[in-house]
């Protein structure tokens, strides 16, 4: 616990000759001892270490301070219990002058009015009077003007205001048009796009011109179209059950495959006759294969099984004649 503040009276302080611990340590002593919660009433009983630390003092510093206040006839000690008060001389040097007002203070309340109340007088209601008359004037004048700002748009121009936007609505429709189809050519070039060298453009794309837009019907590598188109026909399904970027990618990679399985033959003739082997169910179910995907990763099953049946049929007749061979494969 320390004590918040000490209200020290200087030149009190000067003319008892006490330091500024000593008058401290005096006036805990006086409020300890009036505290009326205390159980000796009227007298401090406090320990010295704990007097010390409510104001900032060693234990060894209080005693030293208090018995030079005892000596001094501002701290008395009683007797039996060794508790302590302060005496009549520091209540009459101190605390009688806290509370009584000195000279300086009678003078100065003389010297200030001896009413506090405001008592208008005529000429300053007058001059009141005529700050409000001008407030009120300054509102008119301001209410006035802000209804004619409110007023100052026209018939003109509303219409002008009108035209504008009814312009800038058509101005950003057309915009509008010609953004899309932008964005479709673009998206329509991105879905045949396969990042791969050999699929490019090899022919002009057809289109359809219908209200000044033109709709692209067809792009991309011819190859990949015929057997795409052979494809969904054999299997008879209107798509493939994947992107189009993605079918175009695998069919790409079969045409590759074949290139590699029969090189002496087109790529496009040895798809053909593979979609062909695949459709006739003779070697696999073909209704799990719906998309170039998917027969990309049939291929080798599909291969190696139409090479055992091929090989079975060569045994059964050695004279027959197979034709060109495509990866051991007699198309």
């Amino acid at each position: 616990m320390q004590v918040s503040y000490t209200t020290i009276l200087h030149d009190v302080r000067l003319d008892l000759g006490l330091t500024m611990n000593e008058y401290a340590v005096s006036d805990l002593v006086y409020n300890l001892s009036n505290n009326p919660n205390g159980d000796a009433m009227g007298w401090c009983y406090a320990h010295k270490a704990v007097m010390g630390k409510m104001i900032g003092l060693t234990e060894q510093s209080v005693h030293s301070i208090i018995k030079s206040l005892i000596n001094g006839g501002l701290v008395e000690k009683h007797p039996m219990t060794k508790h302590l008060r302060t005496t009549t001389k520091w209540y009459n040097s101190v605390v009688v002058r806290k509370f009584s007002p000195t000279k300086e203070t009678l003078v100065s309340a003389d010297a200030q009015p001896q009413s506090m109340e405001y008592i208008p007088t005529k000429e300053t209601l007058v001059r009141l009077k005529k700050t409000d008359e001008e407030a009120l004037a300054r509102l008119k004048k301001l209410e006035s003007s802000t209804k004619e700002s409110l007023a100052s748009p026209t018939k003109e121009t509303l219409v002008a205001i009108n035209n504008n936007n009814i312009n800038n609505n058509i101005n950003n429709n057309i915009n509008n048009i010609n953004t899309n189809v932008l964005i479709q050519q673009k998206i329509d070039y991105a879905d045949i796009s396969l990042n791969e060298k050999n699929d490019v453009l090899v022919e002009e794309p057809k289109a359809d011109v219908s209200g000044g837009i033109v709709v692209v019907t067809e792009y991309g590598n011819t190859e990949i179209n015929k057997v795409q188109s052979y494809f969904l026909e054999k299997q008879a399904i209107p798509s493939e059950d994947c992107a189009k970027k993605t079918s175009r990618m695998y069919w790409k990679h079969l045409l590759d495959y074949m290139k590699k399985e029969s090189p002496n033959t087109e790529p496009v003739v040895a798809m053909i006759k593979f979609i062909d082997c695949l459709v006739s169910d003779m070697y696999i179910d073909s209704t799990s294969v719906t998309s170039s995907s998917k027969l990309y990763y049939k291929r080798n099953e599909l291969m190696k099984r139409i090479r055992e049946h091929k090989m079975r049929s060569k045994k059964d007749q050695p004279k027959a004649t197979y034709g060109n061979i495509v990866g051991g494969v007699a198309w």
